[in-house]
């Protein structure tokens, strides 16, 4: 017997004792209901009758019939096509609720013409054309680990490489991505290796073209964060961004979930573009991933204008820029990373083990490098809830001569 049913029974019940003459104070304590409950009822069943104890269906009886039959009929035609993506026009777009409605207004319905998001979800099952997303086991950390969380466009950009990529009888290619947290627009380039030169050619192009972030959210291969062998060596990249005034983030080893908003693009680059479709040169392919990002940002943009959302105060880099091609100073400023502590209470940091604590083992802790006060600052947070606890701080002398950080010369 369900809720409802038993429900509408104790409902009846009480009805049945009153009217072999129970006080209604007898009648809720003994069903163990309120008093309020007992006259609601009486009153319905006084109104209704016996039909009026049922609980009456919270579904909608019907769509709302200001939609015209053939708004439903292009809204159902519209989510094929964009599910199917066999043509030009509707290859890498997205086929949510969202993307449908989207897609609806660009061929001259107006808002109110259109059900909202939550009509055509129900109108995509009615219809059956839901698809099942794929099911893939995700590895995630049991442990709380400290990341960053924006609130504003260009607060924090994720990057990554894909690659090596492979054409038959053309050779590899690496493609690099960038993506805003917040709005969650995305850059894209290709190179034929995983360069630091063509990692900082790279952010010269996405932040001549995006405003410059405050946080660089990236993994820890050594074309990112220096040398692979020498103690507190700078690469490239770290100095382009201390010298831009930007903050390098590196996450964890192995911890690709860490950085989840750039690797769902990476996903997506496989799933829609490079598992689905043959090249044979990587001109077809790079044409195909720039119109892929297209549509992506297309789709987010339409997206955003729903959201209330800031953007910071910032610049973006003039198209001429050129001071990364000479060897950028190391410049004030601050390089975070996240890490987890292994069973001898030690973190790596720039390849050289620090001891924390052994009580920490397992925990994640934040680590925050200062290259104008060349000291390294250990926090912990325990829980989200809890606040970041600066745990320990010790010198951290550099290899080389730090400059101050020039706000007006370093766009020139």
């Amino acid at each position: 017997m369900g809720k409802e049913q038993k429900e509408f029974l104790r409902r009846f019940k009480a009805i049945e004792l009153y009217q072999q003459g129970l006080k209604p104070i007898q009648i809720y304590k003994k069903l163990r209901r309120s008093k309020k409950w007992f006259f609601k009822y009486l009153k319905v069943y006084h109104l209704y009758g016996i039909a009026g104890l049922k609980d009456k269906s919270r579904r909608p009886k019907k769509l709302n019939i200001k939609y015209a039959p053939e708004a439903i009929r292009d809204l159902v035609e519209t989510r094929k096509d964009l599910s199917t993506a066999v043509t030009e026009e509707t290859k890498y777009k997205f086929f949510g609720a969202e993307a449908v409605r989207q897609e609806l207004i660009k061929k001259g319905y107006s808002d109110d013409q259109i059900p909202k998001e939550r009509w055509i979800n129900h109108i995509i099952r009615r219809e059956g054309l839901i698809i099942k997303p794929d099911k893939r086991r995700r590895r995630k950390s049991n442990k709380f680990y400290p990341l960053l969380k924006p609130t504003k466009i260009n607060e924090v950009h994720q990057i990554d490489i894909v690659g090596p990529r492979y054409i038959k009888g053309k050779g590899a290619f690496f493609s690099y991505h960038l993506k805003d947290i917040v709005s969650r627009c995305v850059f894209l380039e290709q190179y034929s290796e995983q360069l630091a030169v063509y990692i900082v050619d790279f952010l010269v192009k996405v932040w001549q073209n995006l405003k410059i972030p405050v946080y660089l959210q990236m993994d820890n291969h050594c074309t990112a964060s220096g040398s692979i062998t020498h103690k507190r060596s700078i690469g490239k990249v770290v100095r382009l961004c201390l010298f831009l005034g930007v903050e390098p983030v590196f996450i964890d080893d192995k911890k690709p979930w860490m950085n989840g908003s750039i690797e769902s693009f990476n996903s997506l680059f496989d799933k829609k573009l490079w598992q689905k479709y043959e090249f044979e040169s990587h001109a077809s392919e790079y044409r195909e991933a720039k119109l892929l990002v297209q549509r992506h940002n297309e789709y987010q943009s339409y997206s955003n204008e729903k959201r209330e959302i800031e953007e910071i105060n910032s610049q973006v880099l003039p198209f001429e820029y050129n001071k990364h091609l000479k060897e950028l100073p190391l410049t004030e400023g601050k390089i975070h990373f996240i890490r987890q502590v292994n069973e001898n209470g030690e973190v790596s940091i720039l390849n050289e083990s620090f001891f924390i604590d052994k009580s920490l083992f397992t925990d994640y802790i934040w680590v925050t490098v200062d290259t104008g006060k060349q000291t390294c600052n250990i926090y912990y947070q325990e829980s989200e809830d809890s606040p970041k606890i600066l745990i320990k701080t010790f010198p951290y002398r550099l290899r080389e001569e730090v400059v101050a950080f020039d706000s007006k010369n370093r766009l020139v």
